[in-house]
């Protein structure tokens, strides 16, 4: 029966684990493309965030000199910042056109690239002056910020973060063909510099965590992506991506009660339900079955008030709402979570000798649709 009970557990509580899978980091943030300040007028408006006054004064520009290809890089970063909210669906490409008309009338600079670089996300799409699609690859992102590194001599940091970011995303294999070798070097290169570079606090977050996901995944090295995590985690911007991932990496190694603290000093307060399945995991391992129970328990209640309040929350209107699909998304994810913990509490109850209580913690897992449960029962339960 012990025997049982060690190797149904750990096969269910290893699998549990893929709860958090790698890379978890967002990709696409805003940039930060600066104006020419030969045009004092638009830098003050812009600083401001006058954007329409701004757009007025570079529209009489254009009218002016419509040979100056300073205006329309001017325009084009007036526009970002008043509509070009960055994400992975790009932005107006009238922008993007603005950028290649400056760079016929023969005004060019690294930020220029920079801009045009912020616009070009790979698997997606734009359409030049003559109307005609274009389809964006990795190979365009990485043309543009190349030669925005290649020809800066004030700010190569920034056009650097920007380029591991474009790499880690193709790291990630969500764009164009797997990252070669040489790629994963450069990525490696950018952020050592960064790091060596800087003092901002996310950036350094950022490549420290990048580094750690190729160290595991990669190099197959979890004590250094470890290192480069601890890295990461700083008093002034724990993000919970990093903790999430050092957790599973310690959990991995068999470094249990490193995995505790983490997840009590970080993850506790953020009260998910899923953080306590895998707390009472990690007390399961090391043989505190009622520390186990304790949070098991504790993410059957949180479930129980989810499900209450998304079901609550349900519109009554005659079709379902953005919200209500979300919503049973998120019911179905639950009830399958609380089935598990359900099923992992009740081996503990039958640990500790409680065999009524792990039976029926067994059946309510089989009410949340857990198969293993009924194993359990036909072994411990008739």
């Amino acid at each position: 029966m012990c025997n049982y009970m060690k190797t149904l557990s750990t096969i269910l509580l290893l699998t549990l684990f893929s709860l958090y899978s790698k890379g978890q980091l967002s990709i696409y943030r805003k940039y930060s493309p600066s104006i020419d300040s030969s045009d004092l007028v638009v830098a003050k408006l812009l600083k401001q965030k006058l954007y329409d006054n701004a757009l007025n004064e570079v529209n009489k520009a254009i009218v002016n000199n419509p040979q100056d290809g300073t205006n329309y890089f001017n325009r084009a970063v007036t526009r970002y910042y008043k509509f070009g909210i960055n994400d992975e669906y790009g932005v107006d490409t009238s922008l993007y056109n603005d950028c290649k008309r400056a760079l016929v009338k023969g005004y060019d600079s690294p930020e220029l690239h920079y801009l045009m670089f912020s616009l070009l996300h790979p698997n997606s799409a734009f359409y030049d002056q003559e109307g005609n699609r274009k389809d964006i690859t990795f190979e365009d992102a990485k043309e543009e910020i190349d030669i925005a590194i290649e020809t800066s001599k004030e700010r190569p940091i920034k056009y650097k973060f920007a380029r591991i970011l474009l790499y880690y995303h193709k790291f990630l294999k969500h764009i164009g063909p797997e990252i070669s070798t040489d790629e994963i070097e450069t990525l490696k290169f950018d952020c050592r510099f960064v790091l060596e570079s800087t003092k901002n606090i996310d950036r350094m977050g950022v490549s420290n965590y990048i580094l750690s996901q190729i160290s595991y995944s990669i190099e197959n090295d979890t004590i250094a992506a470890i290192r480069f995590l601890t890295d990461a985690i700083t008093p002034d911007t724990t993000k919970i991506s990093y903790v999430q991932e050092r957790v599973r990496m310690k959990y991995e190694i068999g470094n249990y009660r490193g995995a505790i603290i983490d997840y009590n000093k970080y993850l506790a307060k953020e009260k998910r339900p899923e953080d306590f399945i895998v707390l009472g995991n990690c007390y399961t391992f090391i043989n505190e079955y009622n520390a186990g129970i304790t949070n098991y328990t504790k993410s059957i209640t949180l479930i129980n008030e989810e499900l209450q309040l998304i079901s609550k929350n349900k519109s009554k209107a005659n079709f379902k709402t953005f919200d209500d699909y979300a919503g049973d998304i998120r019911a179905n994810h639950l009830k399958y979570k609380i089935g598990q913990a359900y099923f992992f509490r009740g081996l503990n109850y039958l640990t500790v000798n409680n065999k009524t209580k792990a039976c029926l913690d067994f059946n309510k897992a089989i009410d949340y649709g857990n198969k293993d449960a009924q194993e359990a029962i036909t072994e411990n339960c008739q």
